[in-house]
């Protein structure tokens, strides 16, 4: 990058928002566990994605589930 009149270099442009989404929806399904699904819902409520990490959440919620006698 070079220097603009003031001295000052410019900034770098702004990354893709969704690709910032998706990488945090990956990270989520690596841990695997309801507490990253549903802070990727919180975090992103109106995304996509925001209604199948709160299944996924319940799902992992239902196998960490004691087995009932």
């Amino acid at each position: 990058m070079t220097e603009n009149s003031t001295g000052a270099r410019p900034a770098a442009p702004a990354r893709d928002g969704e690709i910032a989404v998706m990488e945090e929806f990956q990270a989520a399904e690596q841990s695997g566990t309801a507490a990253a699904y549903r802070l990727f819902a919180a975090r992103h409520p109106t995304h996509r994605l925001a209604q199948e990490a709160e299944a996924r959440a319940r799902r992992a919620e239902a196998q960490d589930l004691p087995p009932t006698d």
